[in-house]
């Protein structure tokens, strides 16, 4: 039986939108978004909300779920949360483990997605697995806006 965990990766640092895991949406901001929807779907053993700042931190303990004090040389602007995953595998000795990683920035996935896609998961037997959803806007439509 494999282990089933929601990883909420949150850094603090924003160069696009300062603080923007704490921006809220509706009642909750964008961390409490995402564990509220992990919490939601009643499939995790564990969820752990990593965060190189304190005042992310704290839902962790609001919320009763595991605190990952991020290292900073994993919450730069060039980091890859690979090394966030190494890292959390290395400290809670994950094995035989399915992660998801449930990033704040997503608020609208529902509870019902990730329990569909656990469920394709085990089904298929895939090892990784991953969504996407098509943007709305070409890419060479986007706009990019310089200073403020």
């Amino acid at each position: 039986m494999k282990n089933i965990i929601a990883l909420i990766p949150a850094r603090g640092g924003s160069k696009g939108i300062k603080n923007k895991n704490l921006k809220k949406v509706g009642r909750l901001n964008l961390v409490e978004r995402a564990i509220d929807v992990a919490k939601k779907t009643k499939i995790f053993q564990k969820i752990i909300l990593s965060s190189d700042k304190k005042n992310i931190l704290k839902y962790a303990d609001k919320y009763n779920i595991i605190k990952h004090d991020r290292p900073k040389k994993f919450a730069r602007d060039r980091s890859n949360i690979s090394q966030t995953i190494l890292d959390i595998k290395k400290k809670y000795n994950f094995k035989n483990t399915y992660l998801f990683i449930l990033e704040p920035t997503s608020p609208l996935r529902t509870s019902n997605q990730i329990k569909d896609s656990y469920k394709l998961i085990k089904k298929k037997r895939f090892d990784s697995f991953c969504t996407f959803t098509e943007a709305m806007v070409s890419p060479y439509r986007v706009w990019e806006l310089k200073k403020k």
